[in-house]
């Protein structure tokens, strides 16, 4: 995700607004319901993600440049993927799995 699809309204009743732009041309998502705009909320900005993250970058500067793409799809959430797999099969969270499946789940499409 690129700098630029981080994106802002000012609505006249209220303060800016932040949101990601997923409708923007020339991303690369699972399914076409994906299109769509994600607002920011207003507790995510005080930690300063648009000062850290957009401030003062180029357009199509990475959000994360951090991340690199997966050599073998080259996808950036692969790392992520095997990060929380590594994390649910541990035995912290084993004890009770069928909660924990659903509680992801839920997190997911929430």
């Amino acid at each position: 995700m690129l700098v630029k699809h981080i994106q802002k309204v000012t609505d006249p009743r209220r303060k800016d607004i932040f949101f990601v732009d997923l409708k923007a041309a020339g991303l690369r998502l699972k399914c076409k319901d994906s299109r769509r705009w994600v607002p920011l909320h207003d507790d995510f900005l005080a930690l300063g993600f648009f000062e850290a993250r957009v401030q003062g970058r180029a357009p199509d500067d990475h959000l994360f440049p951090e991340l690199r793409a997966s050599a073998a799809y080259g996808a950036y959430g692969d790392k992520l993927g095997q990060r929380f797999t590594a994390i649910a099969n541990s035995s912290a969270y084993t004890s009770n799995s069928s909660t924990f499946t659903a509680s992801v789940i839920q997190c997911r499409h929430s």
